[in-house]
């Protein structure tokens, strides 16, 4: 028990220390309401650049131009919403969400 407590107080710890901010996978599934953020950087720094972020497979933002430097989109979203990004171009820098306690 005591190990389980450790566990969970070093991960609250690491978050809240981090803004509550914490990286997921592509494809999460959201456990509770909160904020969804992706910022992409573009080819070389300031090349092309063709990203988007989706919620429940329903495009929220996009980006899609030439001399770009970064792109970034947050979204507000519900328990149980699937959030993924895609990248054409550019390179992924975070995709990450904060629970909204």
């Amino acid at each position: 028990m005591a190990g389980w407590v450790a566990g969970r107080m070093a991960n609250a710890i690491s978050i809240y220390a981090n803004g509550g901010w914490f990286g997921i996978p592509n494809g999460w599934v959201a456990d509770s309401c909160g904020i969804v953020s992706v910022h992409a950087e573009a080819v070389g720094g300031g090349g092309d650049l063709d990203a988007e972020l989706y919620v429940n497979g329903t495009l929220e933002s996009g980006h899609h131009a030439g001399n770009a430097g970064s792109w970034g989109a947050s979204s507000l979203v519900g328990v149980g919403a699937t959030v993924n990004f895609s990248i054409g171009k550019g390179s992924l820098h975070h995709f990450q969400f904060r629970r909204m306690h």
